[in-house]
């Protein structure tokens, strides 16, 4: 299937019954399905509601959006170091005026977090490969099976040596935070409300970016927004969705709970 066909063959939300965003039922059957978001769906609805000048998105889509990417835990922290409900890596949260943790104070979580990153990088060319090198996997392909068990056993090697790398940054992480009276004064990532807030703003920000460039229906723009967010802003370069797996899942498994949640 070919990426710029793929966007059009998602489930479709303009074909789902239109959506009462002020009803109690709507939340109660949200609450039904994700029992974790029931302490934050009021926020969820009032910022979605704050932020529809941009970019009205479905509340479905956003409750479950935040389901997926933290399941509504505000302290989570990723293998690459998204943090809180809304899972903002530390730039992204810089950008949006966000406090994170101080790299003069801390900057042996910021060396951490530059290891972590850099090895990240290097397991992705052992797997996938370069312009000037093949990866095990498509060494595998061509049935240069030395050549691909080589790699496969750096690219364990490395992979173990990564994670490692990232309990360290986390326990570091989570021991700091646990010094402030208030871990939001170290990281506002860590601040529930904030990240919603944040996370709904930068959606409806990159659902809207998304319209001004294709136009068309509302739902592909939603779509195209839900795979900026997870996948970066280049995902508005293809005529349809990346070709990430991980991308295109996570945009699934939303869409999903929102048909689900509109023809019970």
């Amino acid at each position: 299937m070919q990426r710029k066909e793929f966007l059009l063959k998602l489930p479709a939300l303009a074909v789902l019954p239109k959506l009462d965003l002020h009803s109690s039922v709507n939340i109660d059957k949200i609450v039904k399905k994700v029992p974790s978001a029931k302490e934050y769906i009021e926020l969820v609805r009032e910022y979605q509601r704050e932020y529809r000048g941009i970019f009205e998105i479905p509340l479905e889509i956003l409750a479950y959006y935040f389901y997926l990417e933290s399941r509504y835990n505000p302290t989570v922290i990723s293998n690459r170091f998204a943090v809180g409900l809304a899972q903002f890596m530390r730039d992204t949260a810089l950008d949006l005026k966000l406090k994170t943790y101080s790299k003069e104070k801390y900057p042996e979580l910021l060396s951490l977090e530059g290891k972590v990153h850099s090895n990240f990088d290097k397991l992705r060319e052992l797997k996938f490969g370069n312009p000037d090198k093949i990866g095990f996997a498509k060494a595998f392909d061509l049935n240069h099976f030395e050549l691909a068990e080589k790699l496969k056993l750096n690219y364990d090697s490395l992979y173990k040596k990564t994670m490692k790398l990232v309990k360290e940054f986390k326990d570091k992480f989570d021991k700091i935070s646990r010094n402030y009276t208030n871990g939001k004064d170290f990281d506002q990532r860590l601040d529930a409300e904030k990240s919603i807030d944040n996370g709904i703003y930068l959606l409806a920000s990159l659902c809207s970016k998304a319209q001004e460039k294709f136009q068309g229906r509302i739902e592909h723009n939603i779509i195209r927004g839900l795979a900026c967010y997870n996948y970066g802003i280049k995902a508005l370069d293809y005529d349809g969705l990346p070709a990430v797996e991980e991308t295109i899942n996570h945009i699934r498994k939303v869409i999903a709970f929102a048909d689900r949640i509109n023809l019970a």
